[in-house]
């Protein structure tokens, strides 16, 4: 029985270690012409939080913000002889990589852009996550009190046929 218990607690441990509770910002910022713009400043500003992070793209135009709480933010990407290119509202979720390329104009073409669509979800995976508010899990009605049997409310989360409680 101790046997049991002990791998059990294992188990709990290594689940809890493969949870992930932040998102992810990738993107490539590119030019008219569609060449890549190297070194351009990437700023992200979490809107609830106020809090803002700062990137520079690679020689790919890459740039990547990683480890980002879930919640909601706004990009914006300045490049010299470039037009700042803006993008409002991004939804970060729990264990998501959420795309925003940024396609820039040359500063002398004064055009207004604003982006009002959200930003498209790739996932790069074929996890499944949720996440569940404060209130939700103070109202469900939990046997024995136990944090773990939370993990069951996730699609695709069963427990073993021959485990018992």
């Amino acid at each position: 029985m101790m046997i049991r218990t002990a791998s059990l607690m294992f188990s709990y441990s290594l689940l809890s270690w493969a949870q992930l509770y932040t998102g992810s910002v990738v993107g490539v910022v590119v030019d008219p012409s569609g060449g890549v713009v190297q070194g351009a400043e990437v700023r992200l500003t979490d809107i609830d939080r106020d809090t803002r992070s700062t990137a520079k793209t690679d020689g790919e135009g890459r740039y990547l913000f990683r480890s980002l709480p879930p919640g909601n933010y706004s990009l914006k990407v300045n490049a010299p002889d470039l037009v700042p290119y803006d993008v409002p509202s991004i939804a970060v979720d729990v264990n998501a990589t959420v795309t925003a390329n940024a396609y820039m104009l040359v500063s002398g073409q004064q055009i207004d852009i604003k982006v009002a669509a959200e930003a498209s979800l790739v996932s790069e995976d074929a996890t499944i996550s949720q996440t569940l508010t404060r209130e939700l899990i103070n109202d469900l009605p939990l046997v024995n009190r136990n944090p773990f049997d939370l993990a069951f409310l996730a699609p695709g989360v069963s427990q073993a046929p021959s485990s018992t409680r």
